[in-house]
């Protein structure tokens, strides 16, 4: 029977995939940066993903539950079964 991934893990890999997905945003603002779609993609598809994945924005708002508050989350759950 194989060991249950830790929460501490699981933490490690979602922030790897934070990491990815960050500069993934950085490439696609990039990417429309001088279009004539500029202006939709920063208020809308590239303000809902940069707001999921932390705080760290310049936008009015947030979400609900972001990525990084996840992280910690997985991570004090981790130092509670310690």
């Amino acid at each position: 029977m194989s060991k249950p991934i830790s929460n501490r893990k699981k933490a490690q890999d979602l922030e790897n995939v934070l990491e990815q997905m960050t500069y993934l945003m950085s490439e696609a603002r990039s990417i429309v940066e001088g279009t004539s779609e500029q202006s939709r993609a920063e208020a809308y598809w590239i303000a809902h993903i940069e707001m999921a994945l932390d705080d760290q924005h310049g936008y009015l708002g947030g979400s609900m539950c972001t990525i990084s508050e996840t992280i910690d989350c997985l991570l004090e759950e981790e130092l509670e079964d310690e």
